[in-house]
This record gives C-alpha cells, structure tokens and sequence, in this order.
C-alpha cells in the first residue's frame, strides 16, 4: 500500500515516524498523529479542552468540512479526526491541511 509515500512525506515536512504504520508531524503548532490501519490513514490532533467548545457550533461546522470532523471524548475535550483511503499516493498533504485548518477554527 501506500506506506511508502507516507514515510517520505512525513519526512519531507519534518516529522517522525513512531512505529510501523504511525508518524507524529507538527504542523502549524498541531500534534498530529497519523495511523494506518484496514486500508485508511487516519489523521487526528487535539483541538481544545471541554469548557472552550461550544457542542453546536461544532456540530454545525462538521456539515461544512472536507476529510475531517470534530469529535469529543467522553470528557469533552475536542478532537479534529480525518481518514482517507491508504492508496499508492494518499493525499497527506490535503489531509493534513484540512486537518490543520479545523484546528486552527476552534
């Protein structure tokens, strides 16, 4: 699959690679983790604690992202999740940005 492109891409921007299949990239003051796993690559980062989310609003902007979404932990604290096909050439690059961008929104 397309682990190959994976690790070259996220040596390329600077990050690490964890283990088989996992990579850790800071990209515009986001940790963001990176998996393999049944064919996806999913992305997620951190976003805020529980008291600095608004539910709704969250909610409400989930229907206008591209590749990513917000979601919440049982203690509330906001994550922001993407997943695409693990291709020969998966579009880290996109990801990542959509990724970066939600973040960034919060």
């Amino acid at each position: 699959m397309g682990l190959e492109a994976v690790d070259r891409y996220v040596a390329q921007v600077g990050g690490r690679r964890l283990a088989e299949g996992e990579w850790g990239v800071d990209a515009d003051g986001a940790e963001i983790g990176l998996r393999a796993h049944r064919g996806l690559l999913r992305a997620q980062a951190w976003a805020c604690s529980a008291e600095d989310a608004d539910p709704a609003l969250l909610l409400h902007r989930n229907r206008s992202l591209e590749l990513v979404r917000y979601a919440a932990t049982k203690a509330g604290e906001v994550w922001v999740v993407g997943d695409v096909p693990l291709t020969e050439d998966p579009p880290v690059d996109r990801l990542l940005g959509a990724l970066v961008e939600a973040v960034q929104a919060v």
